[in-house]
């Protein structure tokens, strides 16, 4: 008779025996073994899709262009912003650039660039600050 109120209501043995507590952590019921470890999974492979920002080259700070005036010799430029990246020598004397490149990659994709800046300081023939220059990406 028992086992066919078993079937009828399909129950199994231990259902039908004393009451247990729940267990801990849980309402009523016990997590599945696979429930963690998929969890685990799924957080990991979300991090990987992260966007990952990137940044190269000289850090720029808002005083920076202020902080360079004309009539400035090269060596007090390059204490205030530090070595330029690169330099190059124009026609009326040499030129320091300052570049900053910031990039943004997800997972396996190419990476983009998203914003660049360059900060020339132009300098007359005789070493001093004629004026600077910033340019972007356009």
């Amino acid at each position: 008779m028992r086992r066919q109120l078993l079937r009828r209501h399909r129950l199994r043995p231990s259902d039908t025996g004393p009451a247990r507590g729940p267990v801990a952590g849980s309402p009523g019921r016990a997590r599945p073994v696979w429930l963690a470890p998929l969890t685990l999974v799924l957080c990991l492979g979300a991090a990987g899709c992260a966007e990952q920002i990137t940044k190269h080259g000289h850090l720029f700070r808002e005083s920076d262009a202020q902080t360079v005036q004309p009539g400035m010799g090269q060596d007090q430029v390059k204490l205030s912003l530090g070595s330029p990246t690169t330099t190059t020598t124009s026609g009326t004397g040499n030129v320091y650039y300052y570049i900053s490149s910031t990039t943004k990659s997800a997972a396996f994709f190419k990476p983009t660039e998203t914003d660049r800046q360059v900060m020339a300081v132009y300098f007359n023939p005789e070493g001093s600050v004629d004026h600077v220059a910033n340019y972007g990406m356009k």
